[in-house]
């Protein structure tokens, strides 16, 4: 299933969360996630590697149907507690990265973990896939029905457990769907902003900028009408 946007990423998050009996979890065991997934018969299973043999965090093979997890990765989830902080989060995104792979339907294997060299020879066709699979991972550790769109990063990843890296990609993923929701543009990039102002001065229309003036000083497009009056009276 090709996951496009943000709110394809929510569905598919949420129905999983819901597949599994987690979806009223803000930081559920991951796994409890992949005992689950077996159960349901989403995957075939999973696989504890030694670490001599697995440099990276975790892999997924769509062939096989099997998630393989790293000894001491599976260690640290198994032990949450026991470890840093930043290990049991790593830890939990790396699983749910790969079950972003399973979602979507990536084929071949993917893997999630340490190795940059990996990361440097990723081709054009991976890339997005692992950009997808990060971003499923985000929705499904931190759904938007617990986490709020006025929540600031740090709030997001204390509640859920999760990196500062992926709190931050759900307080975007939050924000603009609520900007969508409630119809509201995208701010302006200030550079944008101050080049646009530029070309005002010159004398050429900027609506987007009109519309950027008004978003922040809403109380504008108000007195405007008033100074005008209104044509029906």
């Amino acid at each position: 299933m090709p996951l496009n946007d943000d709110g394809d990423f929510e569905h598919a998050a949420r129905k999983l969360r819901t597949e599994v009996g987690i979806d009223d979890r803000f930081c559920p065991d991951m796994i409890f996630v992949l005992n689950e997934l077996t159960r349901l018969g989403k995957i075939k299973g999973f696989v504890c590697v030694p670490d001599e043999k697995m440099t990276d965090d975790a892999s997924y093979d769509s062939d096989e149907r099997l998630l393989n997890v790293r000894e001491s990765v599976f260690r640290v989830l198994d032990h949450p507690l026991l470890g840093p902080k930043q290990d049991r989060r790593r830890a939990r995104f790396s699983i749910a990265h790969e079950l972003g792979h399973m979602v979507s339907g990536h084929d071949g294997k993917y893997f999630r973990g340490p190795t940059s060299g990996k990361a440097i020879m990723l081709g054009s066709r991976i890339r997005p896939r692992e950009n997808e699979a990060n971003k499923f991972a985000a929705a499904f550790l931190a759904p938007s029905h617990l986490a709020k769109p006025i929540m600031t990063v740090e709030q997001i990843s204390e509640l859920f457990d999760i990196s500062m890296y992926a709190a931050e990609l759900r307080r975007e993923a939050l924000a603009k769907m609520d900007r969508r929701a409630r119809k509201i543009d995208r701010p302006l990039p200030k550079g944008v902003a101050d080049w646009l102002r530029e070309q005002r001065e010159k004398g050429y229309n900027t609506p987007s900028l009109d519309r950027e003036d008004a978003r922040k000083n809403p109380n504008t497009k108000r007195k405007q009408k008033d100074d005008e009056g209104d044509p029906e009276k």
